[in-house]
């Protein structure tokens, strides 16, 4: 059993910060039958940040629109800053404006009210994973989810046992596939191209920390539903000095990548 088995074995607690009493109630009631501690529930964002250092939670399910000083965007901002705990959006805030605040926070997920309550136990066991993958991986994923939402480009993070720990919107939208079903999957199963005849010489070995390799190099994706697009892809590969841990990134898009933009990132990698 791997870390991220052993920590998905054990039992969690979520922390609940919900102003509006019954659907702060409905929560616990669902959380607790699918197995998860609750800690809180908090109806304000002082009230949770007063108590965070305590509970430690594993992960914090946060309304946006939420009573109190501060509302849920920036209680997230105050809990990414001092704990790195995952936080998941569950609101009914959906507008332009309020959204693009939430998801510049670095959000492990957003789940819309009224939600589904397969789509939230999904949503959690997804983001524990990824949680795992933060934890293994350090201040490295929490740039990389940044840059995954600000890059115009699709791009998918994995390891070097190939699994998936990371992928953007662009991304799913192109291969059609959904985030909740292939983080912690080969990233084989989802991403292998036309004339890429050999997908494990993408995971080789790199002894710096970033190699960026063939840029916008063309190729054809077969999507989740069996379409074929023609594709522009490069492989940037980074290693941990610390943990001789390797990832790659797949960044690739249907029309040409701007090569200024893969050399910014890259250069942001080695900093």
């Amino acid at each position: 059993m791997n870390y991220i088995e052993e920590k998905l074995e054990k039992t969690h607690t979520v922390c609940i910060v919900e102003d509006e009493w019954i659907v702060s109630m409905e929560l616990q009631e669902h959380l607790r039958n699918m197995g998860f501690d609750i800690a809180g529930p908090f109806d304000e964002g002082v009230k949770a940040l007063n108590s965070f250092s305590q509970l430690r939670p594993d992960l914090v399910l946060m309304d946006i629109k939420i009573k109190g000083e501060i509302d849920g965007i920036e209680t997230t901002e105050k809990i990414n800053k001092k704990y790195k705990v995952p936080v998941v959006y569950v609101t009914a805030n959906t507008d332009e404006t309020t959204l693009k605040r939430a998801l510049n926070t670095g959000p492990f997920g957003v789940i819309n009210k009224p939600y589904d309550i397969a789509e939230l136990k999904k949503t959690i066991d997804t983001v524990l994973k990824k949680s795992g993958y933060a934890e293994e991986m350090g201040d490295c994923f929490y740039f990389l989810q940044k840059a995954a939402l600000r890059f115009q480009f699709a791009m998918i993070v994995y390891n070097s046992f190939g699994e998936i720990v990371l992928l953007n919107r662009k991304a799913c939208k192109i291969t059609e596939w959904n985030e909740f079903d292939v983080i912690g999957i080969n990233v084989d199963k989802i991403y292998t191209t036309y004339e890429d005849k050999n997908c494990v010489e993408r995971r080789v070995n790199f002894q710096y920390k970033s190699n960026v390799n063939s840029i916008n190099r063309k190729a054809y994706l077969k999507t989740k539903n069996g379409v074929v697009k023609k594709i522009f892809e490069s492989t940037i590969n980074i290693s941990d000095g610390c943990t001789n841990s390797v990832y790659s990134i797949i960044v690739f898009d249907e029309k040409i990548i701007q090569n200024s933009e893969i050399q910014y990132f890259n250069e942001l990698l080695k900093m």
